[in-house]
């Protein structure tokens, strides 16, 4: 058993073996010639930074100074600019200054070198745009250039203005047309871009397209109405519009939807791939919409039908009836990949175990309870077995180190960016050489970050070489002292605040999300404020929110909030925090009398159902990782349904 002296004192160890490359003060020497180039080249003190940078030439970030300094010389300096292309071909700073000097030839005009220097694959339309421009301003007039320039245009968005250029001149060579214009006019369609749409088609000069536009166009707006009479010719276009009207028609009233396709689907030659399609639509539709009849469309699908998302759909489907026997039988019509899943070995042990055969269901249970997973943890419950987490520890010998540096520089020049706190630039490294690493070394990489203290690479890293064992690179007790220091605070379960802040963030400090919650405990600003009320912390900015400390001690302020609203109940508490608290109030009244397991697969939203999942095997890997003994999944059924168990 772990003790608390030994897991707060070597979690991090620093075990960089860098003193091979250089000594301990020769390299604290350098970070601080380091800042002091930067100092110098944003004063414009030239001549000493440039003294620098010949001293520095060791230093894995000397190529991050020789950027900063190229970026601004690009006319002055442009053979050096290359020379760094030459030098760092693969480095994420190489790829952005190459961004740099391919702008900066747009702005000069320079069509003539822009076309000599512009490197496949780049992901900005707009320089592919001016690169083609390019191309036919330079007379090129080939297949070649004009296959872009379609590329260009078959898109279902709006396209930069840098791409007008290209547009013009398929117009000017008569390729634009009314074909052209119908297929980036469907792909706006379906993309629902019909802003788009109605601008294409006020350029056709054939009124045919005009008029198969108006019909699309009829049928989405008003599907039921259009499509009661629908009879146009039998026709590609026809059967497309049928069938994005029926989709249409099937997210409102989906008992039409499927009266009109079984008219529609006999009289219009539909193939047998989107008839299949169609069914899935509707049967999932159906369950959607809670119609009477929606298990049985389930049941009705075939083996190939069944995807991922119509797995699960026909599992609250049929758990809500709940209907055991056709769990089991469509569950073994399942490809057998997905028969080998946890969730689907599990749910059929339990079906057996309500149909009466309990030897069958003891061996499903008794063999997935092997596995470190939510289901392996629920099924060794069901049979009283104790929990496994199958727990290796990875080793990273010198030499391995040694020979991953030489192969991957670039993580040597993540370690210096993540040591000087410049961890946007620190993850662009990491990243950009994680795409040419092996599994093995994948492994040693993430070995290497959790070394580090860099929580969040260890554990994507990890992820990516599909290594899972190493629970102590995967799950570590990162903010310690801070954690314990807001859970004792709030009296909440510490192992619980981990698996929230683990699911949360996976220990990534900086994180701002797109909705705008930050920081480990991923807090929206909103809530992070109202929290500070409560315990009387007076936040000044929404950069304060970020800080770990403040951002955990807020966290588990509102888990001891929802927590004490849920009276106790981590289920709803943890489904509370990723949905906001109305949402599992409202599902528990839905489902007023379910054993927990049922309840928590019949979360409708995929998101919190394996958020929920995760944060409570999460919180059963912490309690071992902090040497505490493990205790039972966190789960309650909803009401008192001691008879449906």
């Amino acid at each position: 058993m772990k003790t608390w002296i030994f897991v707060l004192f070597t979690l991090c160890l620093s075990p960089l073996s860098v003193s091979n490359l250089w000594a301990k003060s020769s390299l604290e020497q350098q970070r601080a010639l380091f800042w002091q180039a930067q100092k110098d080249l944003n004063n414009g003190n030239i001549g000493r930074f440039k003294s620098s940078l010949a001293t520095l030439k060791d230093y894995p970030l000397h190529y991050y100074l020789s950027y900063r300094y190229l970026k601004s010389r690009l006319s002055q300096e442009p053979q050096a600019v290359k020379a760094f292309f030459k030098a760092y071909p693969q480095a994420p700073l190489s790829t952005q200054l190459r961004y740099d000097w391919l702008w900066h030839l747009v702005k000069t005009e320079n069509d003539a070198q822009l076309i000599k220097d512009y490197p496949p694959g780049l992901k900005s339309v707009r320089l592919q745009c001016h690169y083609v421009a390019a191309r036919l301003q330079q007379g090129e007039t080939g297949k070649a250039v004009l296959d872009e320039a379609v590329k260009l245009w078959l898109v279902g968005k709006s396209q930069p203005k840098a791409c007008d250029p290209v547009f013009e001149h398929l117009r000017q060579q008569g390729l634009m047309n009314d074909d052209l214009l119908w297929q980036r006019l469907r792909l706006a369609m379906l993309k629902g871009k019909q802003g788009l749409a109605l601008y294409l088609s006020k350029q056709f000069t054939d009124s045919a397209y005009t008029d198969r536009f108006q019909r699309w166009q009829q049928v989405l707006n008003k599907p039921a109405v259009w499509l009661e009479h629908f009879a146009e010719p039998d026709s590609d276009s026809a059967q497309e519009t049928i069938y994005q009207g029926i989709k249409k028609l099937a997210r409102k009233d989906v008992s039409h939807a499927r009266f009109l396709w079984k008219k529609l689907s006999t009289q219009y030659r539909f193939n047998a791939e989107e008839k299949a399609a169609m069914q899935g639509e509707l049967a999932l539709r159906s369950a959607w919409s809670q119609q009477a009849d929606a298990l049985s469309q389930l049941k009705a699908l075939k083996t190939e039908q069944f995807d991922k998302n119509l797995r699960q759909v026909f599992l609250q489907t049929a758990l809500q009836a709940p209907d055991w026997t056709t769990i089991v039988d469509v569950i073994q019509r399942f490809p057998s990949e997905a028969q080998d899943e946890p969730q689907w070995r599990y749910w059929e042990a339990r079906a057996l175990e309500k149909l009466g055969k309990s030897a069958l269901a003891q061996n499903l249970f008794k063999d997935l309870a092997k596995e470190r997973d939510f289901y392996g943890f629920m099924a060794a419950d069901r049979i009283g077995q104790a929990y496994q987490l199958n727990h290796r520890s990875t080793t990273l010998p010198p030499e391995y180190l040694q020979a991953l540096y030489k192969k991957a520089p670039g993580l040597l020049r993540a370690r210096e960016f993540y040591h000087l706190g410049m961890t946007v630039n620190a993850r662009r490294e990491w990243q950009a050489e994680l795409s040419r690493l092996k599994p093995a070394e994948l492994a040693q990489a993430a070995a290497l970050a959790r070394q580090w203290c860099w929580y969040d690479r260890a554990i994507f890293t990890a992820a990516r070489a599909r290594h899972y064992d190493d629970l102590d690179m995967r799950f570590p007790l990162a903010y310690f002292a801070q954690l314990m220091a807001g859970t004792e605070e709030q009296e909440v379960d510490m192992a619980w605040a981990y698996g929230i802040m683990r699911q949360e963030s996976a220990f990534t400090a900086d994180i701002k999300s797109h909705a705008g919650a930050m920081g480990l405990m991923q807090l929206m600003p909103a809530t992070g404020r109202a929290m500070a009320k409560n315990i009387g912390l007076i936040i000044e900015n929404n950069r304060e929110i970020l800080e770990p400390y403040t951002n955990i001690r807020l966290g588990t302020t509102y888990l001891k909030r929802m927590l004490d609203r849920f009276d106790g109940n981590y289920m709803f508490a943890t489904a509370a925090y990723n949905a906001g608290p109305g949402r599992p109030a409202r599902w528990a009244r839905e489902n007023p009398c379910l054993p927990a397991d049922m309840w928590i697969e019949q979360i409708p939203f995929r998101e919190t159902r394996t958020y929920v999942q995760r944060v409570l095997t999460y919180t059963v890997i912490f309690d071992a990782q902090m040497g505490r003994k493990m205790r039972p999944l966190r789960l309650q059924d909803v009401g008192n349904c001691k008879a449906l168990k």
